[in-house]
């Protein structure tokens, strides 16, 4: 099952993965995406750098602007129990055959409710994985807009009452953030969580707020 998994998300991920970065960078709303794309920008434009510093200066301590940063969950949008510290390893926290039962509980207009299930379409054609609209299945996601920020357990957790995703409506509506969700429900972890990731990340731990390192 898991080179099934991992042949059938190889390119996709990938995909997913820049989407991510693109909304983090540029903040812009699914609903306001026009067809034409930008020009790539040519290599040694310091693009990067101008993006990385303006970030930087326009950050700040609060929960609501920065619901990564400020979550206190686990890679900012991982909610851990705390037998599950070191990935999803475990047979039973793979959906059965694929399929994911959903259903859309949260406070959301029907344009956000219509851009969860695009994605998830998005899912259905390109890989092994089946979103489908709630049943009478015992395991399934409830995508709520109950508390702040973007996310997700790892995996299926088997939680009564199903369990949750959670999308912050003015927060999480980008294309690139609701997949990158999607992707954590399926059962992937963060890629700078991969098991050869100290061969190209550098940790700056004097950037690291006390007490959210987990061991």
């Amino acid at each position: 099952m898991l080179p099934l998994y991992s042949r059938c998300f190889e390119l996709f991920f990938s995909l997913i993965i820049l989407a991510t970065s693109l909304d983090s960078a540029f903040g812009r709303n699914l609903a306001q995406r026009s067809v034409s794309m930008p020009a790539e920008p040519k290599l040694g434009e310091g693009v990067t750098s101008k993006i990385t510093r303006e970030m930087l200066f326009q950050w700040k301590n609060s929960p609501a602007k920065n619901v990564w940063e400020e979550s206190g969950l686990f890679e900012g949008d991982i909610a851990l129990k705390n037998v599950d510290r070191n990935g999803v390893t475990d047979e039973m926290k793979r959906w059965p055959n694929g399929v994911i039962p959903y259903k859309i509980d949260g406070n959301y207009s029907e344009d956000e409710q219509e851009q969860i299930k695009v994605i998830m379409e998005e899912y259905n054609n390109k890989t092994c994985i089946e979103f489908r609209p709630y049943q009478s299945e015992v395991d399934f996601i409830s995508i709520r807009s109950d508390a702040p920020g973007c996310w997700s357990s790892v995996g299926r957790t088997g939680e009564v009452g199903g369990q949750l995703l959670n999308l912050q409506p003015d927060k999480c509506f980008t294309y690139g953030t609701i997949a990158h969700e999607l992707l954590h429900v399926i059962g992937f972890w963060h890629q700078q969580s991969a098991s050869n990731r100290d061969d190209y990340v550098s940790i700056k731990w004097e950037n690291i707020h006390e007490g959210t390192v987990v061991m």
